[in-house]
């Protein structure tokens, strides 16, 4: 092979090489970016509390990886996907860069401006100072002391007050055509030629402050020391001694049926019976007089109840609950319940056959006292707030204080009728203040929660502690109640002048207030 043909075989052979060699393959199209992107915010301009979308790329799906800024503040999300979200603008002002972050990535800046809406100021709750009479009868003797804890109470928070103008003892602090006015109380004389409730008002009202009106509704005495209208004769009123000799309620007790009036226990005061025409009536006039002739803002049903589970066992009652129940008592009061022989405790009785209407029976009758009272004051005074106290350790069959919706019945007790629920009076209340009265904050917290869950937001409940604790943190359990429910009372004025309360009063009041966005001045 000559030289021409070798290099033409070479060549052939390098050629061939070529030709075998595999082709790179072309890509269908562009490479695809996995890189955090936004691109556009809508609206570009909101309030605070707005939903805006963010649209952009490579968000995925995982709403714990996304985190989204509008200047420094960090916005709730709503939605999310590959291309878009949903958040809500936080708190902030002016113009802000908005950035979106995944895990190390962080994408934008996008330009948002804040629009500015003028909010309402959020209301006060009320902080409500119960001034007990008994307990301030001589400390507010005089017009000056009563401005000068009026204003005491203001600089510390206060912005409300129940007023007690018919203590248990049973006559009255008010100007009244037909109760006995209370001149001596908790072994003090006080003479006044004006009107305390009166006063009262005008002085709280100048200081925008409201003000609710208590009566207890079927106390008229006190058996340890003797006083009030049913043991004593007053010239000038048609309700004392001589009018109720035979009204108050009989006990039933291990030495057999006793009035009342006779008691000298420390828990016990002469209740009226219920039950009777005479003190139904007493009790509308008394309620008729008073918001008739006094402008105030809310009336509270102190005493509203039985004074114990062994009252009244009076014939009238004994009538009023065969008819109301369908039956025959044979052998009453035993058919209700009845004591073994040599037992001496009056809580330490055996229920018998009726106890479970009974305590039904009973709870009908303080419903019916609540509901036409209310129908009474807004007859009159629609504007004035229907307010009943009672205390927290629900359920209460031993007083006839059913507090609850008569639509609640999620509750089991072996006392409980079929129809008890339906006594339940929360329906006729604005405000339920209920008497917290424990040594912790947690059991406050948790009373509130019950007492929200039973009335089942037909009324407002206030959440009421006692300064006469000196265990409780006053300031956490104030906090507490403002915060968690519709309004503070703290019970009551001589309480917190005795421990010192009003600094740590005051402190929780003020917390509460911020994180509510409560702005005031005190």
């Amino acid at each position: 092979m000559n030289k021409i043909h070798l290099f033409f075989a070479a060549l052939m052979v390098m050629t061939g090489v070529v030709a075998c060699k595999e082709e790179p393959i072309e890509p269908d199209g562009p490479e695809q970016s996995t890189a955090l992107k936004v691109l556009a915010i809508d609206p570009t301009s909101a309030p605070v509390g707005e939903k805006v979308v963010i649209t952009g790329e490579n968000f995925g799906s995982n709403p714990m990886g996304i985190k989204v800024t509008f200047g420094e503040a960090a916005a709730q999300l709503v939605t999310l996907s590959e291309t878009s979200m949903t958040v809500i603008v936080p708190k902030g002002e002016g113009d802000v860069e908005v950035y979106v972050s995944k895990g190390e990535e962080k994408a934008g800046p996008l330009a948002f401006t804040y629009e500015y809406v003028e909010v309402p100021p959020v209301p006060a709750k009320p902080v409500v100072l119960w001034i007990d009479a008994e307990a301030n009868f001589y400390r507010l003797r005089t017009k000056s002391n009563i401005k000068g804890f009026l204003d005491m109470a203001q600089e510390n928070g206060f912005n409300a007050f129940v007023v007690d103008v018919k203590p248990v003892q049973g006559d009255v602090l008010y100007n009244s055509s037909f109760l006995p006015k209370c001149t001596y109380l908790a072994g003090h004389t006080v003479e006044r030629d004006w009107d305390y409730l009166q006063f009262f008002l005008d002085e709280a009202h100048k200081r925008n402050m409201r003000v609710t009106v208590s009566t207890t509704i079927m106390t008229m005495g006190l058996p340890q020391s003797q006083t009030g209208p049913g043991y004593q004769e007053y010239p000038d009123s048609e309700y004392d001694i001589n009018y109720w000799d035979d009204k108050f309620c009989i006990e039933y007790l291990p030495e057999g049926l006793v009035d009342i009036r006779e008691s000298r226990a420390w828990d016990v005061f002469a209740f009226l019976n219920p039950v009777l025409p005479e003190v139904h009536d007493y009790v509308i006039r008394m309620v008729t007089e008073l918001v008739t002739n006094y402008d105030f803002d809310g009336y509270i049903l102190d005493y509203c109840r039985y004074m114990n589970m062994n009252s009244d066992f009076s014939e009238a009652s004994k009538k009023a609950f065969e008819e109301y129940a369908g039956v025959t008592c044979t052998d009453f009061p035993n058919d209700i319940y009845s004591f073994a022989e040599g037992v001496t405790d009056k809580t330490q009785f055996t229920p018998e056959k009726y106890y479970n209407q009974w305590v039904e029976w009973r709870a009908s009758v303080i419903q019916g006292y609540v509901k036409d009272i209310r129908e009474t004051i807004k007859s009159i005074k629609p504007e004035v707030d229907i307010e009943y106290w009672a205390a927290a350790w629900w359920p209460l069959p031993h007083t006839g204080q059913n507090w609850t919706s008569y639509t609640y019945s999620n509750y089991s007790y072996w006392w409980k009728s079929a129809n008890y629920p339906s006594t339940g009076f929360a329906e006729y209340l604005d405000i339920f203040q209920l008497g917290a009265y424990y040594d912790t904050v947690s059991d406050v917290t948790n009373a509130i929660t019950r007492a929200k869950t039973i009335t089942k937001g037909v009324c407002d409940v206030f959440g009421t502690i006692s300064a006469a604790s000196t265990v409780i943190d006053m300031e956490k359990a104030c906090y507490t109640c403002l915060k968690n429910s519709d309004g503070l009372m703290v019970f009551e004025l001589s309480h917190i002048i005795n421990n010192r309360a009003w600094s740590k009063i005051k402190a929780g009041v003020k917390k509460a207030e911020e994180e509510l966005g409560i702005v005031r001045e005190y």
